[in-house]
């Protein structure tokens, strides 16, 4: 559904014993939070990180450790009643597309042994969220992937990892959009390894100074 109205309707006519609610971009009507049992698997540990971009920030802000958060709706944005958390290491060579699988692969375990466990959803135990320590991401914009020449190396490859591999981190050579989609730190500097000119497929960077002996310079 792409309207609320759209969603109100279909959830009402099929009229579920639990609405599950993952990565869905609309926030849920309080009518329907009130009338089902509504849970949302969000990919942090809550109240950190809610919002749109939760893996992208997480990544950004060089974090060791995340998670999910399984918690029951309210009309509110991410601050419903924390069911369960599961934590994830953050490896140094996760990038979005690695850790979105590995807590996508969290979560459905997760979700069925929770439904399994309880004989009724009243019964499943609910936390408070502590709303003091709520922090907030924004939905990510095409600008938020540019790697600026101001940027640390470390934010260079925080950028390339949170960003990686789509929609990916980019720089602009000759008005002309460069996606940098692996490197890694040696000695402080940014080494790249697989990089996409615009309107050509992905190669290693060995390849593309083949055909751009200048190389790119960050």
């Amino acid at each position: 559904p792409t309207t609320k109205q759209e969603l109100t309707n279909c959830i009402h006519t099929i009229n579920p014993d639990v609405v599950i609610v993952i990565a869905y971009g609309m926030i849920i009507e309080k009518a329907l939070t009130d009338a089902y049992y509504c849970i949302n698997i969000h990919s942090s540990i809550l109240p950190k990180y809610r919002g749109a971009s939760p893996i992208h920030t997480a990544i950004l802000n060089g974090e060791d450790i995340t998670g999910i958060t399984l918690i029951k709706m309210n009309q509110k944005m991410d601050e419903g009643d924390i069911i369960c958390t599961k934590e994830c290491r953050i490896e140094p060579n996760d990038n979005l597309g690695t850790l979105s699988l590995k807590l996508a692969n969290l979560s459905g375990p997760t979700l069925i042994s929770l439904l399994q466990q309880y004989s009724t959803l009243s019964a499943i135990p609910l936390q408070p969220q502590p709303h003091i320590n709520a922090t907030y991401t924004k939905k990510i914009k095409t600008q938020n992937c540019c790697i600026l020449p101001t940027d640390s190396p470390e934010l260079m490859l925080q950028k390339i990892r949170a960003f990686g591999p789509k929609p990916g981190a980019y720089i602009i050579r000759n008005q002309h959009r460069i996606k940098l989609l692996d490197a890694s730190l040696v000695d402080n500097q940014l080494t790249l390894r697989i990089v996409q000119p615009e309107g050509k497929p992905p190669m290693t960077y060995t390849d593309y100074c083949l055909g751009h002996k200048e190389g790119i310079t960050l």
